[in-house]
């Protein structure tokens, strides 16, 4: 039950994360597109150096993984990029969101299959809430706004309703859980 309990933790934590994040989105878009592609920027330079220093490392102990070296540079030079012009990528956000959203609606979606599938019909909200934030990436992918502010805005309450759903979800299946761990308690 502790893997369940972790998982539940983990569901919440990232609820939370992604509604203060769209808030963020909602009430500063232009700031925030500048933060999160300065934040992006440095971390692919730190992950692109430490993937360079690996493979430097590896390579005096005579083992080459050319894959850290080309992933280094590239992440190296992407986070330089980000870093000294974060304005250029601003537009490319708005993509990433939509990708993680639908990594998000499908991971729902998939919770959802699995609890109906254990026999339990309160797996169909998950699955509904998954398809919304699957849809709402889709709106943010197609970008039907004019101006990056706009779009930050649009992806701030996308996030908003992300980590809603995450919560829900996380509540839904640590009850679905608990109750099934109950049932099987003599």
């Amino acid at each position: 039950m502790n893997l369940l309990k972790a998982l539940k933790w983990n569901m919440v934590l990232i609820g939370l994360a992604t509604i203060v994040m769209g808030i963020f989105l909602v009430v500063s878009p232009d700031a925030a597109a500048l933060t999160i592609c300065l934040a992006v920027g440095w971390i692919l330079l730190i992950t692109g150096a430490i993937a360079l220093f690996t493979y430097y490392r590896n390579k005096k102990q005579g083992v080459q993984i050319s894959s850290d070296l080309i992933i280094g540079i590239i992440e190296v030079a992407f986070g330089i990029a980000m870093i000294v012009n974060p304005g250029i990528f601003a537009g490319l956000i708005g993509t990433v969101v939509a990708v993680v959203m639908f990594i998000h609606g499908i991971n729902d979606i998939t919770e959802g299959f699995a609890i109906r599938k254990m026999g339990s019909s309160s797996g169909t909200p998950s699955i509904v809430m998954g398809a919304l934030t699957i849809v709402f990436g889709a709106v943010i992918l197609i970008n039907p706004f004019a101006t990056l502010s706009a779009l930050m805005v649009l992806i701030g309450v996308g996030l908003i309703f992300d980590g809603v759903t995450e919560l829900i979800v996380a509540y839904r299946t640590a009850k679905f859980m608990h109750d099934a761990a109950k049932d099987t308690d003599f």
